[in-house]
């Protein structure tokens, strides 16, 4: 936890597990679930894309790249 800046787990079960490896807390405002970032999309978490089929995949893919813009902007606005 403590090379990281920020530890972006994809979906719930993640999110709990690193939640469990920090039990006193010291780090949870390193812990960002990537869905945090979305300014589009609305889902709590990024799914499963093999589920989906070949919209999935697409559908995951329109999701992270949202994500991505969200994050970097973040940081941007961090470092500046």
């Amino acid at each position: 936890f403590t090379k990281f800046d920020y530890i972006i787990p994809m979906d719930k079960r993640n999110y709990l597990d690193l939640c469990l490896l920090d039990p006193q807390g010291q780090f949870q405002n390193k812990i960002m679930a990537m869905t945090d970032f979305c300014s589009e999309h609305s889902e709590d978490e990024v799914p499963d894309p093999y589920s989906g089929g070949a919209s999935g995949f697409e559908f995951v893919l329109d999701l992270l790249e949202d994500a991505c813009r969200g994050l970097l902007k973040k940081i941007i606005e961090q470092k500046f």
